[in-house]
């Protein structure tokens, strides 16, 4: 009978450990999933970050461009709005720039 209750224990064990793992590894699946989907988002956000900035493109030179501080805002402005700084960085380097008008 003792016998009988411990390899009913040891299956009871079993179970739980496969449920507990399926259950983390179910976790595991969804975290990878959600930083895939975050990497994907910043993926498309670079992706028309580099779009607007070829296709906004003139025939100044780079040097030019550079100094402008019209250019210089507005490329901060198109960094801010893709998300790849934040709005203290933007309000702080968009007054650099203002200053130096």
């Amino acid at each position: 009978m003792e016998k009988q209750a411990k390899e009913y224990q040891v299956i009871v064990e079993k179970n739980l450990l496969e449920k507990t793992a399926g259950a983390v590894g179910g976790a595991a699946v969804a975290a990878i999933g959600t930083a895939g989907q975050a990497a994907n988002r910043l993926k498309a956000i670079l992706g028309k970050a580099v779009n607007r900035q070829d296709s906004g493109k003139s025939s100044t030179s780079p040097a030019a461009t550079q100094d402008d501080p019209v250019e210089r805002l507005k490329k901060l402005k198109q960094m801010f709005e893709a998300g790849l700084i934040t709005q203290g960085e933007f309000d702080t380097k968009k007054a650099e720039i203002l200053s130096s008008i």
